[in-house]
Parts: structure tokens; C-alpha cells; sequence
């Protein structure tokens, strides 16, 4: 809950403190920052375990969090500016649910995030089982292929900070629809002809993240532009699908597992297929969008 809450937070003091027109490059650096973690904690967390213990990781975590917590205390301001805040009521969170999800490029914008996070969670739960079950590979090579998963968000979100004040927000989330289908669809088709080697399994992994990269900038940016007094809202639910969705799919392959390659492509194949399904509805309705976007000009 402390990473949904921080990361729908962020997400809202940028819109606050940049507007909605340098919102894709600002979370896009955000969502750049945030794949740092899975780069260096294997490694640190390593040296810890064996120089200090298990308990050690924790006390980092523990010491973390409060040095977080204090900076965010003591030094970031509130941003939300009085003129633009409502009470809260049960009520009225329904209601703005409601009118959100009557837009249909809201629900594209957040299902779309949602089934991108479900092809990664099953690709990454189950490249850890292939790779030392199936394939008899050992932990640190595993490690080592697991970079590609991190480093393919990070170079997805910094091509996305560049090209998405170019193209538009809906061409860049269909293009990283587009790219997660291709290579998912690809390692369906290795897995059904029987070739499965790390690359087979890391390769599209790369390219998956590279492409929820891509959109997730800019799907982020679309929900929250798609009724702008509801900004925070919007992103608190994208978060929420994100998280819920990809843990939906990694649940669903748990399920259906029975040791096989074969499963991944049965589960995942069809997540990304409606991932480039509600990737197509921003891409579809885009005049709407530059229609809704004129008045606030």
C-alpha cells in the first residue's frame, strides 16, 4: 500500500508542479528513477546477506523509510493549491469513479497500463522458475539476465521523456502496445515450436518493458488529462490497475503452471493481446481528446 500510495502521490504533486503539458517528461524521469531499485538492490542486497546477515537488508529498508519519510515531512511543500481542493466524502468518490470510467479513452488509457504490468509480472514470475527448473540454469546467470527487464523500462521511459511531445501521447502508448504484442507474440511462437534457451525467455522480456516504457508515460499523462479536476483521482486508479491487473495475470500463471514453457505463452499471449486492444481505443478516440483539451487552452 506505502508503494501505491507514494507512487499515485508523485504522480500528482507533478501534475500540480508542471501542468499537464510537461507531464510525460516528468514522469517519465520519475518512472526512470524508479527502475534504479531493481538495478543495484540484487547486488547490494547480496553484499549485505553475506557480510552482515539477513536482518541486514531490513534494518536498510527500516533506516530507508525513515530518511524518506522525514525528507518528505520536512522538505516537500504541499502542491495542490487551496482553490482547487474538495472535502472528501464516500459519495463523491463514487461519483467521480463513475464519470471517469464514462470516458472510454480513460479506461483504454488505465487497462492498457494494467494488462502491460500483467505481461511483465508473468513473464518475470515465470523466467525465475524457467531458468532454474526447465532449464537447469543457475541463480547468478538468472541474475545477470534479469538486468534486461529493468533496463529495457528504463530505456523505454527515457526514449518516451524525448519522443512524446512529438508524436502525441496516444501513438506512444499504441507503440508500446504494439512492441509488447510483437514480442510476446514472438516467444509464443519459439515456445510452440519447442525452442526455449534464456534469450528465448530475456529477449522479449527486454522488449516488453521497452515498450511498457514507452507507454506508460503517457498513459499515465492521458487518464490524468482526460478530466483534469480529477487528476489525482485518475492516477490513484491507474495505479491501482496497474498493481491489481499484474498481479492478476502472476496469479493466474501460478495457477496453471505444471512446469512447462507452455503456459507462459497460454497466459501471457492473451494479456498482451488486450493490452494492444485498449491501446487501439486512445489511438481511435484521439480527436476527442484534442477536442476536450481546447477549452483548457
Amino acid at each position: 500500500s506505502d508503494v501505491c500510495s507514494s507512487d499515485l502521490l508523485s504522480r500528482a504533486i507533478a501534475r500540480d508542479a508542471y501542468g499537464t503539458e510537461g507531464l510525460v517528461k516528468v514522469i517519465a524521469y520519475l518512472t526512470m528513477a524508479y527502475t534504479l531499485g531493481p538495478m543495484v538492490s540484487p547486488f547490494i542486497g547480496g553484499l549485505l546477506v553475506d557480510h552482515v546477515g539477513w536482518q541486514g537488508v531490513f534494518w536498510i529498508a527500516a533506516g530507508a523509510g525513515v530518511l524518506i519519510g522525514w525528507a518528505s515531512f520536512s522538505i516537500l511543500p504541499e502542491t495542490h493549491p487551496p482553490t482547487a481542493r474538495q472535502a472528501a466524502h464516500t459519495q463523491s468518490y463514487f461519483r467521480d469513479y463513475v464519470e471517469l470510467f464514462s470516458h472510454l479513452r480513460f479506461a483504454g488509457f488505465v487497462f492498457q497500463s494494467g494488462f502491460s504490468s500483467g505481461c511483465f509480472y508473468t513473464m518475470a514470475a515465470a523466467s525465475a522458475f524457467l531458468m532454474k527448473d526447465y532449464l537447469g540454469r543457475s541463480a547468478s546467470e538468472f541474475g545477470a539476465y534479469f538486468f534486461l527487464f529493468p533496463i529495457g523500462f528504463f530505456s523505454g521511459n527515457f526514449l518516451s521523456s524525448r519522443l512524446s511531445h512529438r508524436f502525441g501521447i496516444e501513438k506512444m502508448v499504441l507503440a508500446g502496445a504494439l512492441v509488447n504484442f510483437t514480442a510476446i507474440t514472438l516467444q509464443s511462437a519459439a515456445i510452440l515450436a519447442d525452442y526455449v534457451t534464456p534469450l528465448v525467455l530475456f529477449i522479449p522480456g527486454f522488449l516488453t518493458t521497452f515498450g511498457q516504457g514507452l507507454a506508460l508515460p503517457n498513459s499515465t499523462t492521458g487518464a490524468m488529462r482526460v478530466v483534469p479536476r480529477l487528476g489525482g483521482t485518475a492516477a490513484g486508479i491507474g495505479v491501482f490497475c496497474q498493481t491489481f491487473v499484474g498481479a492478476l495475470f502472476a496469479q493466474l500463471y501460478s495457477i496453471v503452471s505444471d512446469g512447462t514453457p507452455l503456459r507462459l505463452a497460454q497466459v501471457n499471449w492473451p494479456c498482451s493481446l488486450l493490452c494492444l486492444t485498449m491501446g487501439m481505443i486512445p489511438f481511435a478516440l484521439r480527436d476527442r481528446g484534442k477536442a476536450a483539451a481546447k477549452p483548457a487552452a
